[in-house]
């Protein structure tokens, strides 16, 4: 709030959301540099 401006959470909430690109480009770093951290464990279920 304070490094936007903003008075209360409901202005943060509406004007600091992220575009879908943004999330998928921020999601594909956080894979890049931690490989093995993210894990489907639906895959591994037999």
């Amino acid at each position: 709030m304070e490094l936007g401006g903003w008075n209360d959470l409901s202005m943060v909430q509406r004007y600091s959301h992220l575009s879908p690109n943004h999330k998928r480009d921020a999601i594909e770093k956080i894979v890049q540099e931690f490989p093995n951290a993210i894990h489907n464990t639906a895959l591994s279920v037999v």
